[in-house]
């Protein structure tokens, strides 16, 4: 028997709006002496992590991952000092000749008002940057010392940022330059680059994206392969916990899938999901081409809430 709080339609398509819902952390420690650090954007999903005792820095990384290059850009970040020093020992490159807040883009220029909290930057290269075709790449990361405790936000707002790729003479095609973000403004194009946001109680890591899913869970004491699992792009819901299913980029529909486990009684908050399979095929064991599946005489009571908004 299946009982729906709200009626839900889910076929190939499946895309349901709704505000973010932060994430839960469970610690031992005492909250108030940890720091939970939120990272936004304009043009990048949110994300947060609350520091483990002990730790020293914190890292911010936003990862995109573009078909063509970037050709130029400028975006302004924003903390709390009061809360993040910026450390620039531990953000210089592998030479230690500059700053590493853009790994991909060789002539950065940079402004760092650490009093203010702000960092500035800019560049433009009409023989561009290599980002097309390589996945998952580093757009900015910048790693802070934790100076401070509650709760606090990094943000990065893009405020210019421009595609292309190269023709026969290695510059770039202006047929094939595309204005994604112009004055902050995030534009209809063709080439829509797929984005995460890492954040992580370390130093850089370029393989942080691993780490995040394209659909976030959160929810109250939830145990890994006792409450859920998410292997092969296919999230299975296990136990009758309730739990909060969302995209991680809500701008970005995702091919992964969501499956009840036979004879489970789930209780799910969908809060934000846009999944589009309609180019997979078969996916995941029971789901079939399916966003969101229930396997075929399942006996659970499952109860699928949609999250206003």
């Amino acid at each position: 028997m299946i009982k729906k709080v709200m009626s839900v339609l889910l076929t190939l398509m499946l895309v349901i709006s709704s505000a973010l819902v932060s994430g839960i952390g469970v610690y031992a420690a005492d909250p108030s002496e940890r720091l939970t650090v939120n990272a936004t954007a304009n043009y990048f999903p949110q994300n947060s992590v609350t520091v483990a005792e002990g730790e020293e820095y914190v890292t911010v990384t936003y990862f995109i991952n573009s078909s063509k290059n970037v050709l130029d850009l400028q975006w302004t970040l924003s903390y709390d000092p009061a809360c993040l020093e910026f450390d620039h020992a531990v953000n210089m490159n592998e030479t230690g000749d500059d700053l590493d807040l853009m790994p991909l883009v060789d002539n950065l220029a940079w402004n760092v008002s650490a009093d203010e909290g702000l960092i500035k930057a800019n560049a433009s290269k009409l023989k561009t940057y290599q980002f097309g075709g390589k996945g998952y790449v580093p757009f900015v990361t910048v790693t802070f010392r934790v100076v401070g405790s509650g709760e606090t936000a990094v943000n990065l707002n893009v405020e210019c940022l421009t595609l292309s790729l190269v023709g026969s003479d290695f510059m770039t095609d202006p047929s094939q330059e595309e204005v994604i973000v112009n004055n902050g403004v995030i534009n209809t194009t063709a080439t829509v680059p797929k984005r995460i946001t890492a954040v992580y109680d370390e130093l850089y890591n370029p393989y942080a994206y691993l780490n995040v899913k394209d659909l976030k869970v959160t929810g109250t004491d939830l145990t890994y392969g006792v409450d859920y699992t998410y292997d092969d792009d296919v999230l299975t819901v296990l136990s009758s916990k309730e739990i909060t299913i969302e995209n991680t980029d809500k701008d970005t529909p995702t091919d992964n899938t969501i499956t009840v486990a036979k004879d489970v009684s789930a209780n799910i908050i969908l809060a934000g999901v846009n999944i589009d399979v309609a180019n997979t095929g078969v996916v995941g064991k029971y789901s079939g081409s399916a966003a969101f599946c229930i396997p075929t005489y399942s006996q659970g009571d499952v109860t699928v809430t949609l999250k206003d908004g």
